[in-house]
């Protein structure tokens, strides 16, 4: 299951070789979403501008539900009542998408969780939060291995069905396998951030959550962020093709996560629980 992100043809002036011509070029599509959160009592509805996030357009529902579950904010489907999205102005080309959540009546929030007007970007996992929670809890999972043969297979996996970034260059992707090394899904955005929310919001719709037996490739670095979405989805391999931060060592070994870095041609680095990885 792969979701194509959006993508813009612009006319480009190129450069080469001392000479220069104007031609077309397909790049990767950024706008603002507005995160409305409505919550409290039927009675006593209050609405709470949760962020203002640059994403790649498509899949916007599945962007704000694994937001909203990344920080605990709901933790099953039915602790949505209703998603709505409007774009004010359709003629205005700087029009803003806004996604409405409705909480359960019956959900506590609290918007003194969050910081107020601050925008998150397509680089930031958790701005506008006002406390990072440094409480974990590990998972349980450890009777579970794969080969590292099959882990170098999955890049290649990933990138075919990178649609966006094989014609732009300029998105992230999120890609979940199963232990055989089959691709259940894959999201693309321009944040690393946005691409994993979209991904575990897609498992929340399906009813595919928790992810026990699965493995997270991203095709980025990994900060603390990344290896707190995975935790909260209960995915125990978290692969990422570029570095690794330090707090995301000390939350993956906290969070008994199997963290790998630079996973590229047929090397890795395993950074915590190796338990899980073995060798022919």
């Amino acid at each position: 299951m792969c979701y194509i992100a959006f993508m813009q043809e612009v006319t480009i002036t190129r450069y080469a070789h001392n000479q220069h011509h104007e031609l077309r070029d397909t790049i990767a599509d950024e706008d603002v979403l507005n995160i409305d959160v409505v919550y409290g009592p039927p009675h006593n509805r209050n609405t709470f501008r949760l962020s203002s996030t640059m994403r790649t357009p498509g899949n916007d529902e599945e962007l704000v539900l694994g937001l909203l579950f990344s920080l605990g904010i709901i933790n099953h489907l039915d602790d949505v009542h209703d998603v709505t999205s409007c774009k004010r102005g359709r003629l205005d080309p700087m029009a803003q998408q806004t996604i409405t959540i409705t909480l359960n009546p019956r959900l506590s929030f609290s918007p003194l969780n969050f910081s107020f007007g601050m925008p998150r970007y397509s680089s930031c996992g958790i701005c506008g939060i006002a406390s990072v929670d440094a409480q974990t809890r590990p998972l349980t999972h450890k009777d579970i291995s794969i080969e590292a043969d099959l882990l170098i297979t999955l890049l290649e996996k990933m990138a075919a069905a990178q649609t966006a970034f094989k014609q732009t260059g300029g998105t992230h992707a999120a890609a979940l396998f199963d232990y055989q090394g089959h691709l259940i899904s894959c999201h693309e955005d321009v944040g690393r951030h946005n691409a994993l929310d979209k991904l575990i919001g897609a498992m929340l719709k399906s009813h595919a959550l928790p992810l026990h037996r699965s493995i997270l490739l991203m095709s980025s670095r990994a900060s603390f962020e990344i290896v707190q979405k995975a935790a909260t989805a209960h995915i125990p391999i978290v692969a990422v093709v570029s570095a690794v931060s330090s707090l995301a060592v000390t939350y993956a070994y906290a969070s008994n996560i199997t963290l790998i870095g630079f996973l590229r041609g047929e090397r890795f680095n395993v950074y915590a629980h190796p338990y899980r990885i073995s060798s022919s």
